[in-house]
């Protein structure tokens, strides 16, 4: 039976893979993601399980922002790049004083966590009165993609797709639900990306529309402080 690693576990994980995890980046959902950010971002921003920090690396060009992630090496990837504050941070126990951002960037991160919920709480603890959370998460249709991934890495893709021994993904209802629950409430929810390549842009955005939107692989949410 497969067990979920722990966050001190995907630490370890992410740590060994950190100077290889640009290459692993499918360029097309990055972008799809960055795109939604950026449309909702605003002040004083925090991103959350930043990696190598490819998202802050856009906003930092019109915005003040601090990034955290809790494996030490993908935090050095991003003094490599950046100059902005850093911090190695467990998502669930954030550094930060309350009422400290105007935005709070959580992407592909909180079905990693062990508790999404201490997440959710850490994050109305710090936003501002009416800060906003942009959120976005792998779908739980998603586990169809992993399979794909799965049987491609056996064939010999290993850096293109980075194995980060996840196989549990996370509901909208899921989300949803422990966001009300914590106080934040959300404003925009989308669902994004059938097919993870540039070559099916038009296809994904037309899907998009549809009801068959549910099937796409991404949640993007924006919800705020209430």
């Amino acid at each position: 039976m497969y067990k979920k690693p722990s966050n001190r576990e995907f630490r370890k994980i992410f740590d060994k893979f950190a100077f290889q995890y640009d290459k692993s980046l499918n360029k097309y959902s990055l972008k799809r993601r960055i795109d939604f950010i950026k449309k909702h971002v605003s002040g004083k921003c925090l991103e959350v399980g930043a990696g190598t920090g490819e998202i802050s690396k856009v906003l930092i060009k019109n915005f003040d922002v601090i990034a955290t992630d809790i494996s030490p090496n993908m935090v050095d990837q991003i003094k490599d790049k950046l100059k902005i504050k850093t911090y190695v941070s467990d998502a669930e126990k954030l550094p930060f004083k309350n009422n400290s951002f105007n935005t709070i960037i959580a992407a592909e991160m909180i079905y990693y966590l062990d508790n999404p919920r201490k997440f959710l709480n850490e994050t109305k603890r710090i936003l501002k009165p009416g800060g906003k959370l942009i959120l976005t998460s792998a779908n739980n249709t998603t586990i169809v993609y992993d399979w794909v991934r799965m049987l491609l890495r056996s064939l010999g893709f290993k850096s293109m797709y980075f194995d980060d021994k996840n196989r549990k993904f996370i509901t909208f209802n899921n989300i949803n639900t422990m966001m009300v629950e914590s106080g934040l409430k959300p404003i925009e929810i989308k669902f994004g990306i059938l097919i993870p390549s540039e070559k099916f842009d038009g296809f994904n955005k037309w899907v998009e529309k549809t009801i068959l939107k549910k099937l796409c692989s991404f949640i993007y949410i924006v919800a705020q402080k209430q």
